[in-house]
């Protein structure tokens, strides 16, 4: 598992277990799927998503973090250095257009043949975001768009977090509802 620190952050959230820590995948999430993407011209934004998870995090005190698998580098489709400008590139945008703040991405480079501990769903990343903010598993909110990430917050929070698919359930109220 690689991580990746947003370095230009300014966040005053403190770390207790009283935040909420909301995980979002990136590629047909937050964006447009463009399978191996690293060139942010090609970045399209889930506005809608977007804009309603700002209303949401400027209201609660939340925790941002990136967990996506990203398979293209053990593919040698591109390389790491290339995956942190765009990513950090993303993160800076999210930051100056919507608010949202991106804490740290945890990003499996490995491909399913591989058979990692870190890959999606074996809900290792997202574990140790959990871990890493003290955050309670009831408080864990996983975004996403395919099962898999589903299946990854199922898997590091016993069942006690919610996921929220953003293709076909997502909206704001989605993120105020109670499990």
């Amino acid at each position: 598992m690689i991580k990746i620190k947003n370095k230009f952050l300014i966040d005053n959230t403190k770390n207790n277990k009283d935040n909420k820590l909301i995980a979002l995948d990136v590629d047909g999430t937050i964006c447009k799927d463009s399978k191996y993407n690293t060139c942010f011209d090609l970045f399209i934004e889930n506005k809608y998503l977007l804009s309603s998870l700002t209303k949401y995090s400027l209201l609660k005190e939340c925790i941002v973090v990136f967990i996506t698998n990203q398979s293209g580098l053990s593919r040698n489709y591109f390389q790491l250095s290339d995956y942190k400008n765009y990513i950090k590139k993303v993160m800076l945008f999210l930051q100056l257009n919507y608010s949202i703040k991106v804490r740290e991405v945890f990003l499996c480079p490995h491909q399913p043949i591989d058979k990692c501990k870190c890959r999606k769903p074996s809900g290792e990343m997202l574990n140790s975001a959990i871990k890493k903010y003290n955050i309670k598993n009831s408080s864990v909110i996983m975004i996403g768009d395919k099962e898999i990430d589903k299946y990854e917050m199922l898997n590091a929070t016993n069942n006690k977090g919610r996921f929220i698919n953003a293709v076909k359930d997502f909206n704001l109220e989605n993120l105020f509802l109670k499990k």
